[in-house]
């Protein structure tokens, strides 16, 4: 009962901020829709304490469609209790209203996003957090009267001891058609590593 009171608190959450439903086959997202923030952009404080920035949304002239980063949230009441947040990505035609087809828009998704690696993703989810919590420390999620959860506007993170090797490399082939991950190009840039330094990266 607490977690789908907590959902509806993030759904109308998420409406109250101009972000878009979306229902994907077994949960409802919910997409940032164009020209709600400026520049279609959001910075954020990374883990070494850098600001950066990440478009949320952005266009793709070779399929002609906006591509926009979304979210679906799943409260849990583990200790500690927290929400889940899993990525997604929406297309529109016209930056607000989703593709009809849902069979096209798993064949965007698969192409358009198959060299997104783990910090790619880590880096929207980050920028999204931060434009919920509105440049403060915390997402205060209404519950009803003056009750508010407080949730961390930042992610929860944790060091591993292992590491996808190859991750967060965006390896460059001349031989291959235009790039299937233009968003790469649509923000800060850090994120690239060159051809000619992959050797110097440590797994």
């Amino acid at each position: 009962m607490v977690t789908n009171l907590l959902r509806q608190a993030w759904e109308n959450f998420a409406k109250y901020r101009g972000l878009v439903p979306y229902d994907f086959s077994n949960s409802t997202g919910w997409f940032v829709p164009r020209d709600l923030i400026a520049g279609n952009k959001v910075s954020y404080i990374d883990n070494a304490g850098k600001s950066r920035w990440k478009l949320l949304v952005g266009r793709s002239e070779k399929r002609q469609v906006y591509w926009h980063f979304a979210v679906t949230a799943y409260a849990s009441l583990a200790d500690p209790a927290h929400f889940v947040l899993r990525p997604q990505v929406v297309f529109t035609t016209d930056g607000k209203t989703p593709l009809d087809s849902k069979a096209r828009a798993a064949t965007l998704r698969r192409s358009f996003c198959k060299n997104w690696w783990n910090d790619r993703w880590f880096g929207l989810l980050s920028a999204f957090v931060s434009f919920l919590a509105d440049g403060r420390d915390e997402i205060a999620l209404p519950l009803g009267g003056d009750k508010f959860a407080k949730i961390s506007g930042r992610l929860l993170t944790f060091d591993s001891p292992y590491s996808i090797v190859g991750d967060s490399i965006v390896i460059v082939d001349d031989d291959t058609p235009e790039s299937e991950t233009e968003a790469d190009e649509l923000d800060d840039g850090e994120d690239f590593v060159p051809f000619d330094d992959l050797d110097e990266v440590a797994p």
